[in-house]
C-alpha cells in the first residue's frame, strides 16, 4: 500500500508537460512569464506547480505558482503565470521554469459547466476586457465558479501564450440551471499580439462542459495612447480657457 501510494504522484506528474512559455516586460513595469501545461494522461491531475525563476545578474528571484485551473483533465490545458518581485522588472535578463514534483491523481470532475457567451474589447486605457455568460447544467449547486481565459498570439488558441485572466461568476455559486456574469481585463502590451483566446470554468464540484475558444477582434492600439493623450488635451484646453474667462470676468 505505501508503494502503490508513492508510484501513483509519480504517474501523474509524468503525463503533465509545459506547453509554451514566454516572459516579456509589460506596459506597468513589471516582468511577468505566462504559459500553459497540458495533461497528457488518461486521469485528472491536481496539485500541479510551477517553479519560475527570475535572473538578473547574479541575482535571482523564483518562487512556485500553482497553474490556475486546479483540477486539470485529461487532455486538457491550463494556464500559469509569474511576476518577478524582488528584481525590479526591467532588470531582469532571463528567467527559467519548470514542473514541480508535487502532481496527483485526481478524479474526474463531471463537465456540465458551459461558457454560453463572451466577447472582448480594448477600452480607451489599453486595457482588454473579456466578459460573458456561464451556465451551471449540472443537477447540483456549483460553488465558487471560476472562469479562466488564456489568450494567445496565434489563431484559435495556437501560439504562445500573452496573457491571463481570471474572475469569480457573478453570483459565484450557481444553482442548477443558474447563468452568471462573468468580466475580466488585463492591460495590453505595446508590441505584442492578442489574436485570441480560451475560456474554461472551474467550480468545487464541477469543470467545464468544453474548452471555448474565441477570436479577439483587430484593434490598433497605439490608437488607443494617442486617444488617450487627445483627450487630456482637450480636458486642459477646456480647463485653460475657463481660467481665461474667469480672469477676463475679474477684470471687468
Amino acid at each position: 500500500t505505501t508503494f502503490a501510494a508513492f508510484v501513483k504522484p509519480v504517474k501523474a506528474a509524468e503525463q503533465i508537460s509545459i506547453v509554451n512559455h514566454q516572459g516579456f516586460l509589460d506596459s506597468t513595469g513589471y516582468y511577468n512569464v505566462y504559459g500553459e501545461v497540458k495533461n497528457n494522461g488518461d486521469t485528472a491531475a491536481k496539485n500541479v506547480y510551477v517553479k519560475i525563476t527570475f535572473i538578473s545578474g547574479s541575482e535571482t528571484d523564483e518562487d512556485e505558482h500553482e497553474t490556475l485551473i486546479h483540477i486539470i483533465l485529461p487532455g486538457r490545458k491550463s494556464p500559469f503565470m509569474g511576476t518577478a518581485g524582488s528584481i525590479q522588472g526591467s532588470l531582469v535578463t532571463s528567467y527559467n521554469v519548470e514542473l514541480m514534483d508535487l502532481t496527483m491523481s485526481s478524479e474526474d470532475l463531471p463537465k456540465v459547466l458551459q461558457i454560453m457567451s463572451s466577447k472582448s474589447e480594448v477600452n480607451i486605457i489599453n486595457n482588454m476586457m473579456i466578459n460573458g455568460t456561464v451556465k451551471n447544467t449540472g443537477a447540483e449547486t456549483a460553488t465558487y465558479t471560476r472562469v479562466y481565459a488564456t489568450v494567445y498570439d496565434g489563431p484559435s488558441g495556437t501560439g504562445n501564450v500573452v496573457a491571463v485572466t481570471s474572475c469569480t461568476a457573478q453570483p459565484y455559486n450557481l444553482d442548477p440551471g443558474q447563468t452568471g456574469n462573468f468580466e475580466m481585463g488585463f492591460f495590453i502590451t505595446q508590441g505584442k499580439t492578442y489574436a485570441s483566446y480560451v475560456l474554461a470554468a472551474e467550480s468545487d464540484q464541477y469543470a467545464a462542459t468544453t474548452e471555448n475558444i474565441a477570436a479577439i477582434p483587430e484593434f490598433s492600439s497605439f490608437i488607443v495612447i494617442p486617444l488617450l493623450i487627445a483627450t487630456m488635451l482637450i480636458v486642459a484646453v477646456a480647463a485653460k480657457r475657463k481660467q481665461l474667462q474667469t480672469a477676463h470676468s475679474n477684470l471687468n
